[in-house]
């Protein structure tokens, strides 16, 4: 479900950004735009306008956020998906000698695409990683791994320390650590 309380803020700001006001509106509880009452220095046909823009700007946006949030919930069910499937192709190698190569080349395959479904930049503004989450930072031109924390937003991994959320911009999932196998087995 779509967060309308953040969505809001963010509509405000881009806004704002792109010259709008809102001088003349007024959240209402309503989950839209109604008039304030510094609007009644506009005459009826400015102050239907602004109300008409607001709010059909407004919808635009919630329609929006939620085709977005279905995307994401899709790649989500997509990548849970690919991990069962994953675990199955691993599974089924080591339990058949004879299927070797070929399971190997389709485990490869998953893993491609499993990686590539977790190397997607995440704004902030529209979606926060789960709570205790890993994750990779985007921070001005610079990137830290942090975990997700419910009192001070996110906590870098290394230093401990919280980190100033304004900052942040974006933020990915961490890939999966190397296995042995991908590590060598140290006999070389």
């Amino acid at each position: 479900m779509v967060d309308l309380e953040k969505e809001r803020k963010a509509f405000e700001e881009q806004w704002r950004l792109l010259g709008g006001h809102l001088l003349y509106v007024e959240w209402s509880t309503d989950n839209m735009y109604s008039l304030s009452p510094a609007a009644k220095v506009l005459n009826k046909n400015d102050q239907i306008s602004l109300f008409n823009t607001i709010n059909t700007a407004w919808g635009l946006w919630v329609v929006q956020a939620k085709q977005n949030k279905t995307v994401i919930d899709s790649l989500k069910a997509e990548n849970i998906e690919l991990q069962k499937k994953y675990q199955h192709a691993d599974t089924q190698l080591s339990d058949i000698d004879g299927h070797y190569t070929l399971l190997k080349k389709e485990v490869e395959a998953l893993k491609a695409k499993l990686e590539q479904s977790k190397k997607v930049w995440i704004s902030v503004d529209f979606m926060l990683p789960d709570e205790g989450e890993k994750v990779l930072l985007a921070i001005g031109d610079e990137q830290t791994v942090a975990e997700k924390c419910r009192v001070f937003g996110f906590i870098d991994s290394i230093d401990r320390e919280a980190l100033r959320t304004d900052l942040i911009t974006h933020w990915m999932s961490l890939p999966e650590p190397p296995s042995k196998e991908a590590q060598g087995d140290g006999d070389e």
